[in-house]
């Protein structure tokens, strides 16, 4: 909403899963600087690719600390106010009392209440009905008709849900930057006769990689020196690890196991299979799915709809003779409770982590709606057994032969593989 309205934009796609908005405009009419600060001015922050925090730093941000503290000021009202313990009067006057209790649950609101009330005023500046808008007037609502204990659950229970949604987007977009880091940051080829360490997306088409035991490969390329157990199982699914030799292709983000290889690059770092299996996780969640499409559907009638029918639940009744702060609070619990947001926002959180979950796995699922064909299958025909492995080679069973015994058969075996860094050698 907040970029709609800048002059020159045509065209927005936020994706909240990976934390990006794709925006569409004339250069010629506006500049990103007027984009940022429209960004800026909705409430929020613009990164520029700085260090990623885990998703767990949510739950000590200042939002969770406010929230904390207006939890602790909430439950210390409700002991004062519901047990039998002594509540202090402190201020009585222009028929109020003011007591521990009462000013306990304004704090909780406040304290709570802030990041909230803070965003509902964004929402009037960009024209946009959402939920921080609803709980805002929920909140003034509550305190207008001297009912502090609501406003105060209200603004507590809403700041809960706030850093649980908070936590599942950033688990999101932390799976998907697990997905992007398979890859190295910096690659060792050789140069002039020279190994230089250089960052991956400086490697030139047709460069030698070199690649140790135990390192990722940084890009794709063919083998040209050296033979190696690879592990691709992170780009291909490919369960056992495959030998790769002279002429051999491996692929950015595949594992090394235990020998040594020169890889003559054929692609440069953002070409890879690697990058492109990041770039279809993330064009996942742009394509939306039959469900998203109905809800989005839905919650454009539905939001409209609750909010006239909280104005006339509030306001219908008195001027029928009603007590008018009782069906106040009706009008409010409805605004409330019947606000579709996290419905809405369920739907493509769930696309993102699935999608993402499963590329990390070595599953590569093309969109949402394939994730939901997924959902709804009964029965799936695979063409070998060896996809349907966990990759780890073991020793299933010994047989023995010519008067040996299985003690015998195996220390031979183990003496032989001994020194080899091979999967079967492990196993």
């Amino acid at each position: 909403g907040a970029l709609t309205g800048v002059a020159g934009v045509r065209e927005v796609d936020p994706r909240p899963g990976s934390g990006r908005v794709s925006v569409t405009y004339d250069p010629d009419a506006t500049d990103r600087g007027r984009l940022v600060a429209a960004v800026e001015a909705a409430g929020y922050a613009v990164d520029d690719g700085g260090a990623a925090e885990s998703p767990h730093a949510v739950w000590t941000s200042r939002r969770a600390i406010g929230t904390w503290l207006g939890a602790g000021l909430l439950l210390v009202g409700l002991v004062l106010e519901f047990l039998p313990v002594p509540d202090p009067l402190l201020v009585a006057g222009f028929g109020r009392e003011v007591t521990v209790s009462w000013l306990a649950f304004l704090l909780a609101a406040a304290v709570a209440g802030v990041p909230v009330l803070r965003n509902g005023y964004y929402s009037v500046r960009t024209r946009n009905l959402d939920i921080d808008l609803l709980m805002s007037a929920g909140i003034l609502g509550a305190l207008a008709v001297d009912l502090p204990l609501e406003a105060a659950t209200l603004a507590v229970l809403f700041s809960v849900a706030e850093l649980l949604e908070a936590f599942s987007m950033d688990r999101a977009r932390s799976s998907l930057r697990e997905l992007m880091d398979l890859s190295p940051e910096t690659a060792t080829v050789r140069r002039d006769g020279k190994e230089q360490v250089i960052p991956v997306d400086d490697v030139a088409v047709g460069e030698r990689v070199l690649v140790r035991p135990g390192e990722r490969v940084p890009i794709d390329g063919v083998v040209r020196e050296g033979t190696s157990a690879v592990d691709e199982s992170p780009i291909t699914g490919e369960s056992v690890p495959v030998e790769a030799g002279p002429d051999d292709e491996v692929y950015a983000g595949s594992i090394v196991e235990e020998g040594y290889l020169e890889v003559e690059a054929t692609a440069v770092a953002g070409e890879s299979t690697l990058a492109r299996v990041v770039e279809l996780v993330e064009d996942a969640e742009a394509e939306r799915t039959e469900r998203e499409r109905f809800i989005d559907r839905f919650a454009a009638w539905y939001t409209p709809i609750v909010v006239i029918g909280a104005i006339l639940t509030a306001a219908v009744p008195p001027l029928l003779g009603a007590p008018f702060e009782r069906w106040f609070v009706r009008g409010l619990t409805l605004l409330v409770i019947a606000c579709p947001c996290a419905f809405v926002i369920s739907t493509p959180v769930s696309v993102v982590s699935g999608v993402t979950s499963a590329a990390r796995n070595g599953v590569l699922i093309k969109g949402g709606r394939y994730l939901e064909a997924a959902g709804e299958t009964d029965v799936v025909a695979f063409d070998k057994t060896g996809t349907l492995t966990t990759g780890e080679l073991g020793v299933t069973d010994v047989v023995p032969l010519n008067g040996n015994d299985e003690d015998d058969l195996l220390g031979c075996a183990a003496a032989l593989e001994r020194r080899s860094e091979h999967p079967i050698a492990r196993a």
